[in-house]
């Protein structure tokens, strides 16, 4: 449980504020699969460091085991999961995953509130495009198998998470290009937003970002 003192690391800030802002606030970031995976892990790297001189040392976190594969959930739809530094802190994040549908999706694997003393829970979150986040299911192993079947049932999809390769995510390019160029001229994400709000229960103080 945190207390009144506690003070969230570097991977926690990139999972829940840097990387979802890019995600929802900037249109070029989610066409970065033109060229993936290689520009996209460019920005990754790019927004850590940008936190490591954001953020006191004491806060900071060595950027090791990060990792980025794509997928296609329930035969559907594109997902990139990227994998974190094993987490140290309660709220920070196993897996973070990017869901290409429309809208787009956010969606984390990380490591829920504990008392002392009891065994972590593995929780899965939803960030929404206006910074809020919230409790979507519970995954009982930090896995990403489990994490994509998961996904699939609360997205209501096949329950199937097929690899994709880096030259098949390039191609899905122009297609998810017109679809995202819709999104964002559209009210729809705002009203989708809106929709997965109501879904959610009231965040607690310790939930909210220091």
């Amino acid at each position: 449980m945190l207390d009144e003192n506690f003070q969230h690391r570097l991977p926690y800030y990139f999972a829940y504020r840097m990387l979802p802002s890019c995600f929802f606030g900037y249109p070029e970031f989610p066409r970065k699969i033109r060229f993936y995976p290689d520009e996209l892990t460019g920005w990754l790297t790019f927004l850590w460091a940008r936190l490591e001189r954001e953020l006191p040392p004491e806060l900071h976190a060595p950027m090791e085991g990060v990792t980025i594969t794509a997928h296609r959930l329930g035969g559907e739809i594109l997902v990139l999961f990227i994998q974190m530094p094993p987490p140290k802190q309660d709220l920070e994040v196993h897996f973070i995953a990017l869901v290409y549908s429309t809208p787009l999706r956010y969606f984390t694997l990380g490591q829920g509130m504990s008392f002392p003393g009891e065994r972590p829970r593995q929780t899965i979150r939803e960030v929404l495009c206006d910074g809020s986040h919230g409790p979507r299911g519970i995954c009982f192993i930090p896995d990403r198998t489990e994490f994509a079947r998961e996904l699939c049932k609360l997205l209501e999809l096949g329950d199937s998470c097929d690899d994709v390769s880096d030259a098949e995510v390039r191609g899905m390019a122009p297609v998810l290009f017109a679809d995202l160029s819709e999104e964002y001229k559209s009210s729809s994400t705002t009203q989708a937003t809106e929709n997965r709000l109501a879904q959610m229960r009231p965040k607690c103080w310790w939930e909210f970002w220091k």
